[in-house]
Parts: structure tokens; C-alpha cells; sequence
């Protein structure tokens, strides 16, 4: 134990704060020992070269460990509130963008606070014990940053001056955990502390114990694409292309014709018909009317933070929300 907390203090020394975080990579700073930690418990992990966002599946888990920013914030966030569950482990300041989706954003982590053999660069930081942190009793951070968010949020992990460096969060109908390091899951740090346990809870909740996929995208990831694009008609047919196209004929150089108008009045008009037909086809006899919908934001989005939160697993299946 010696040995290996000596190394741990002179690589944390010795080596740039930004690692590797190849998802499969076998190096002191790859997150391979993780993934084949969790596959050998029969949780699937796809850790793509090129992640697209548009072929994320609903309700998957997706970990971003220190994976490069992407331009599709809000669709992250609506990937989430759509039951999809989230981690965002951050390495320096690249992802807050996607923090401030999440009402977060990166600060400095506080210079005061317990430290693992001494050593400066490895923070101590004490769990709660419960949820995702369940047989966890310290986390090891190396060069971690802090995260502030507002107070009804309820960091779950909080550095020792009072600085935030965790949160569960319940986002609709999803989970979303933010965490100020994405070291916690590389192979050299599983044997500090308590992350080996921590970083095995964390993959079997986004897994959902074998149910889902989990995507996990690393540093050497390139992220593209939107969650939720629509995808193209690859047919090209139907009343709307038809209408286009009718479009398409009368925008050229001379003006269209009587004739041409009226057909494209007419064919106008059956697309009109085709889609309230579509849309409105009418209730069967005796039916009740449909109920009118919810208002947007009528889903309260409420914190899990602390355990016993709406997002801690325990309580879920003890009764709670």
C-alpha cells in the first residue's frame, strides 16, 4: 500500500493534470480497467471512436469522462430529462457549457482540505454513504476542480471549505451526475481510496444493472451530431414532398399559368385534407374527449443531491419519488 500511494503522489507530480482517457486504453491514465470491470458484470459498453448523438438511444447511460465539449447542450439535457441517465466528469473547464445546462459551472477546487499522503494534487473528499455513494466512505480526486451550482441543488460531495465537487441530480424523467474530476475512473486512481467501489456503482446505475448500454466517450472521443434529430423521409414521397415540389416548379424565371395555379391550389387543398384527417381521425363512439395536455414545465425538476433524494436509488425502491 506504501508503494502504491508513493506512486500515485509522483505521478500526480511528475504528469500534466489532463489524461489520456482513451476509453480502452491500458495505460496508468486509459479508463480500461473500469469498462472491463463492468462488462465483466455483464453490463454492455459501447465506447465508440466517433460518438453521434443522433443514434443515442432514449434511456440509455451515457459518460462523458473528461470527453470533449459538444455543441449539443440542450439535447444532452433533453436526452436526460427524457429518462436517460448522465455523467459528466469534468477535466478542467472545457465542459461548461454542458455544465451550465445543468445550472453548474467549474470554479477553482479550495487550496485547504485533506490530502492523500500529503501529496497537494490528490484530494481527499468524504462520502455520504448512500445512493450511487453506497460502500463508499472517501473519494480521491487528482487536480480536481470545484463545482458551484445553486444551493437547492444539494451537492452531494462537497470539498472540506464547503465547495461542491458532486451532485445527483433528477432532471425529468432522468439522472444526471456531475462530478469535479474525471479522474476518479482511470486505472491508476481506482486504487485510491474508495473509487473502485464508487466508479463500479456508477456504471451499474447507468446500466441500469444490465438493462441499458452504456456509452462512454473519453477524452479521445469526437462527439457530433444532436440528440433527437429528426431523421429524412428517405423515400422523398408522400402529400408534403409532392407540395414541395409543386413549389419548386412554380419558382422559376416566368410566371405560372392559370392552369398551374389551380393545380396547385387543388393539391394544396388535399394536403390540407390528408393532414387533418392524419391528426384529427376523430374518437369512437362513446369515448371520452382526450385530455387536454400538460404545460410545458408542468414536470418539476427537483435535486438528489443529499441521499434520500428524489434521484437516490435506495429511497426509489423504498417507497420514495
Amino acid at each position: 500500500m506504501r508503494a502504491r500511494l508513493t506512486l500515485l503522489a509522483l505521478l500526480a507530480l511528475a504528469v500534466p493534470a489532463r489524461a489520456d482517457l482513451a476509453p480502452r486504453g491500458a495505460d496508468w491514465d486509459g479508463l480500461g480497467r473500469w469498462v472491463t470491470a463492468l462488462e465483466s458484470t455483464a453490463i454492455e459498453v459501447r465506447t465508440p471512436d466517433a460518438l453521434d448523438l443522433a443514434a443515442l438511444p432514449a434511456g440509455a447511460g451515457l459518460a462523458l469522462v473528461g470527453a470533449p465539449p459538444s455543441a449539443d447542450t440542450a439535447g444532452l439535457r433533453r436526452f436526460v430529462q427524457e429518462g436517460g441517465r448522465l455523467v459528466v466528469a469534468v477535466e478542467g473547464a472545457d465542459l461548461d457549457p454542458l455544465l451550465r445546462a445543468f445550472e453548474a459551472a467549474s470554479v477553482p477546487a479550495p487550496p485547504e482540505g485533506p490530502r492523500l499522503g500529503g501529496h497537494p494534487a490528490l484530494h481527499v473528499l468524504e462520502s455520504p454513504r448512500g445512493g450511487l455513494f453506497r460502500g463508499v466512505n472517501h473519494l480521491v480526486a487528482n487536480h480536481p476542480v470545484g463545482l458551484a451550482a445553486p444551493d437547492r441543488l444539494g451537492a452531494a460531495v462537497r470539498f472540506a471549505d464547503g465547495t461542491g465537487f458532486a451532485y445527483h441530480l433528477r432532471v425529468g424523467e432522468g439522472e444526471a451526475l456531475l462530478l469535479g474530476d474525471a479522474s476518479l475512473f482511470i486505472n491508476l486512481m481506482l486504487d485510491a481510496g474508495d473509487n473502485a467501489r464508487f466508479a463500479a456503482n456508477v456504471g451499474a446505475w447507468l446500466g441500469r444493472d444490465g438493462e441499458a448500454p452504456v456509452y462512454l466517450a473519453g477524452a479521445t472521443t469526437a462527439i457530433d451530431g444532436a440528440y433527437g434529430t429528426p431523421t429524412p423521409d428517405p423515400e422523398g414521397d408522400g402529400p408534403v414532398a409532392a407540395l414541395n415540389q409543386a413549389l419548386r416548379d412554380l419558382s422559376g424565371d416566368t410566371a405560372p399559368d392559370d392552369l398551374a395555379i389551380h393545380f396547385f391550389l387543388a393539391l394544396l387543398l388535399a394536403g390540407v385534407l390528408m393532414y387533418a384527417v392524419a391528426v384529427f381521425p376523430g374518437s369512437e363512439p362513446g369515448a371520452d374527449p382526450a385530455a387536454p395536455p400538460f404545460p410545458p414545465g408542468a414536470q418539476v425538476e427537483r435535486a438528489a443531491g443529499a441521499p434520500g433524494g428524489p434521484a437516490d436509488p435506495d429511497a426509489r425502491r423504498e417507497g420514495g419519488v
